[in-house]
C-alpha cells in the first residue's frame, strides 16, 4: 500500500503503485540503496532511521527523515516493511541558519545571553561562559541566583530584568566582576524579545566590554589637557607675575605706611585679594590638570565659568575683548573638571579662530525651557529646564564640510606641530555623558557660535547672601600641634591660632614632633600637618601618632599630591583631607566644627571599627 503524498512524490496514482518493486518507481542507484536496506530489516528484524537527499519531479533535491521497521504476522516472523518518510527541507534550512547565527554570535567577543520570564538563561554565547567561567550545561536551564548569587540578583540584576520585561529596551554602563575574566567595564543593552502576540517573554542582554575603550578615552582626555594647559602656559606666567607684583608692592607700601591705619588697612586688603587670586588660579591649574576618578554631584555651572573665564584672560591675546554674561545660577548633575574642561575647550578652540588685531569672544550663561519641538533632532533628550552655555566668537568660522565633521576625533583643520585638535571631539563626549547636547551655528566669515544644554539638577540658589563671608571663630583654649616644615607657613598660622586663643605647639620636624607627641598623647586636642615633608611625611605621622591616641582629630594639608586620596587618608583614620591654603574664617570654622562636642559625639558614633 501507498498513501497519497507517497503516490504524489513519485508521480503516480496510490493504486497505480501497489505490486510494483523499488526498480520500477526509483532510479537504479537510489533502488539499490533501498533493497540493501529492506533486505538488512527482513534478515535482522531491525529498524532503520536515517535522512536521505532525494530528487522530485522538478529535478529539486528534498531532505527527508526516513524510518523503515519490520511488520510481524502471526507467527512473529517478518512479513514485510513499514516505511515512514516525513519532508523535513524547510526545518533542516532553518536549523542550519540558526546554527550559521550561533557560529556568528560565538566568535563575537560580546557577551550574548537569551533570558526567560522564570530568570533561567535559554541560550548564552561562548563568551557570556567563558566571561563567567562556566561551561553551557553549567548555565543553560539554570537560574541567574543559581549561577551567580541570590544577593547580586536582588540587588542589581532583577530590577533592570524587570525593566526590559515592562518592554522596555534600555542601555546602561556598569562594572562587572567576571570569575573568568576580573574586573570589566561593560556596557549592557537589554533588548525584549516579544512572541507572535507582541508579548515580551524573554530578554537578549547584550553585554560589551568596554575596559580598553575608556582607558584610551582617559588617556586621550588627559594628551588633550596637557595640549591646553601648554596653551595656556604663557598667559598664566604672565598674569601670575602680575599678581605677585600686585603683592609685592602693596606690602612695600603697607611698610612705608604703618602710621596711617586706614591706609595700611586697605594695602593688607589689597594683599589679601591678590593671594587669593594666586590660590584660585593655582586651583584651577590643578583642577583642570588632575587625575582622579570623575563623579558628578551638584554643581553651580556659575561658578565654573567665572572661575575658566579668569583663566582665560590670562592667556588669551590682550586684543581679543572678553565679554562674560552670566544670570543662571541653576544646578546641574556634573564633574566639574569635566565642564571646567569643555568651556577651556571651546573658548580656546574660538580665540585660536579670531585672526587679525581685533576681536571679540563671548561667554554667556541662561535658564531655559526647552519644548519637545524645540529639541525634536534631539531624540534622546527631555524637554524641560535647561542651562544654555553659549560660546561666539567673531572668527572665521567654517563652512558646512567643516562643520559635518567638527567632533569627528580624527579630523582636524589645524596644521602640523599647533596641536591635535581633538578638543571638540572630547568636548562632545562630555556634553553626551552629562545628559546634554550641543548646537553649532557658523557662517565663514562672520564667526562660530556653539550652545551647550545641561539638564538643570536643582533649581535651589544659594541661601547665603551675596558678599556675605564666615566670621573668625575664637578658640576655646585647646591645645593644638602644628606641623609644617615651610617656616613662612608655619610662623603665621601659630600667631593666628594664637590669637584666637588656643594652645599651639610648632614643630617644623615631623620627627621632632612625634617624639613630642609620644610624651603626652593626651595633652593634645587636635593635629595640623602638612603632607610633604622630610624625613616623615604627614601621612606616616598621623598613622603613628594614632597608634598612640586613636581618636585624635587630625587635619591632614596638601598641595597637590597622588600619593595620597581623601578616601584613604579616611582609612587610616584621618579626620579632614583639605588642600592648601586654608587660612583665616575658614581654618577657624573647620577647626570649631571638629573640637565642638556635638560634632565630637557625631564623629565618635560614625568612626569605624578598626
Amino acid at each position: 500500500m501507498a498513501n497519497q503524498a507517497f503516490a504524489n512524490f513519485v508521480g503516480l496514482q496510490p493504486e497505480n503503485i501497489i505490486n510494483k518493486s523499488c526498480a520500477d518507481l526509483w532510479p537504479e542507484k537510489l533502488a539499490e540503496q533501498f533493497e540493501k536496506e529492506d533486505l538488512c530489516i527482513l534478515e535482522t528484524g531491525f529498524p532503520i532511521k536515517n535522512q536521505r537527499l532525494i530528487k522530485d519531479r522538478q529535478n529539486t533535491l528534498r531532505r527527508f527523515q526516513v524510518v523503515k521497521k519490520s511488520l510481524k504476522g502471526q507467527t512473529r516472523s517478518t512479513d514485510g516493511i513499514m516505511g515512514i518518510s516525513r519532508d523535513i527541507t524547510i526545518r533542516h534550512e532553518y536549523e542550519e541558519q540558526l546554527k550559521q547565527y550561533k557560529r556568528i554570535v560565538d566568535t563575537s567577543q560580546d557577551q550574548i545571553a537569551l533570558i526567560n520570564r522564570a530568570y533561567q538563561y535559554e541560550a548564552v554565547s561562548d563568551s557570556y561562559l567563558k566571561a563567567y567561567g562556566f561551561e553551557e550545561n553549567q548555565m543553560l536551564g539554570k537560574t541567574i541566583p543559581e549561577v551567580l548569587s541570590e544577593s547580586i540578583f536582588e540587588t542589581k540584576i532583577k530590577p533592570r530584568l524587570d525593566k526590559g520585561f515592562s518592554g522596555q529596551m534600555f542601555n546602561i554602563q556598569d562594572e562587572i566582576k567576571y570569575q573568568g575574566i576580573g574586573n570589566r567595564q561593560v556596557d549592557i543593552t537589554i533588548c525584549p524579545y516579544t512572541d507572535h502576540s507582541g508579548k515580551t517573554n524573554r530578554l537578549v542582554v547584550h553585554i560589551r566590554d568596554i575596559s580598553e575603550k575608556i582607558q584610551m578615552e582617559k588617556q586621550l582626555v588627559t594628551s588633550q589637557k596637557m595640549e591646553a594647559i601648554g596653551t595656556l602656559a604663557g598667559g598664566i606666567a604672565h598674569d601670575f607675575n602680575n599678581i605677585l607684583s600686585g603683592i609685592l608692592g602693596y606690602a612695600q607700601l603697607g611698610k612705608l605706611n604703618l602710621d596711617h591705619p586706614e591706609k595700611l588697612t586697605r594695602h593688607l586688603e589689597q594683599i589679601i585679594k591678590g593671594s587669593n587670586r594666586a590660590v584660585d588660579m593655582v586651583r584651577q591649574i590643578l583642577t583642570f590638570s588632575r587625575k582622579y576618578q570623575y563623579k558628578k554631584h551638584p554643581l553651580k555651572i556659575a561658578l565654573i565659568v567665572k572661575e575658566a573665564a579668569k583663566l582665560l584672560r590670562a592667556s588669551i591675546p590682550s586684543f581679543i575683548e572678553i565679554k562674560t554674561q552670566v544670570s543662571s545660577q541653576s544646578t546641574i548633575l556634573a564633574d566639574p573638571t569635566h565642564i571646567h574642561q569643555v568651556i577651556m575647550n571651546l573658548c580656546t578652540n574660538s580665540f585660536q579662530a579670531i585672526s587679525g588685531d581685533k576681536g571679540l569672544l563671548s561667554i554667556q550663561l541662561d535658564d531655559v525651557i526647552l519644548t519637545r519641538e524645540e529639541i525634536r533632532q534631539e531624540t534622546k533628550i527631555l524637554p524641560g529646564a535647561y542651562v544654555k552655555l553659549r560660546v561666539r566668537d567673531t572668527g572665521t568660522g567654517m563652512d558646512d564640510h567643516t562643520l559635518e565633521k567638527i567632533f569627528n576625533p580624527y579630523f582636524t583643520t589645524k596644521e602640523t606641530g599647533q596641536g591635535t585638535g581633538m578638543g571638540l571631539s572630547i568636548v562632545h563626549g562630555i556634553v553626551q555623558d552629562h545628559g546634554g547636547f550641543i548646537l553649532v551655528d557658523s557662517q565663514l566669515n562672520k564667526g562660530t557660535c556653539f550652545s551647550v544644554f545641561f539638564p538643570v539638577h536643582d533649581r535651589e540658589k544659594d541661601s547665603r547672601p551675596p558678599g556675605e563671608t564666615d566670621p573668625i571663630l575664637p578658640g576655646q583654649k585647646e591645645t593644638i600641634m602644628v606641623v609644617d616644615d615651610e617656616p613662612s607657613v608655619l610662623e603665621s598660622s601659630v600667631e593666628f591660632l594664637k590669637d584666637l586663643g588656643y594652645q599651639v605647639h610648632a614643630f617644623k620636624d615631623s620627627l621632632e614632633a612625634l617624639d613630642e607627641f609620644k610624651q603626652s598623647p593626651q595633652k593634645f586636642d587636635l593635629v595640623i600637618t602638612d603632607m610633604t615633608m622630610p624625613k616623615m611625611t604627614g601621612e606616616r605621622l598621623s598613622m603613628k601618632m594614632l597608634a598612640l591616641k586613636k581618636d585624635l582629630p587630625i587635619i591632614l594639608c596638601t598641595d597637590y599630591s597622588e600619593r595620597i586620596t581623601k578616601k584613604e587618608a579616611q582609612k587610616i583614620g584621618i579626620l579632614k583631607f583639605i588642600e592648601k591654603p586654608i587660612v583665616g574664617p575658614p581654618l577657624s570654622k573647620l577647626i570649631r566644627d571638629i573640637l565642638d562636642p556635638k560634632y565630637m559625639v557625631k564623629r565618635e558614633e560614625s568612626r569605624p571599627v578598626s
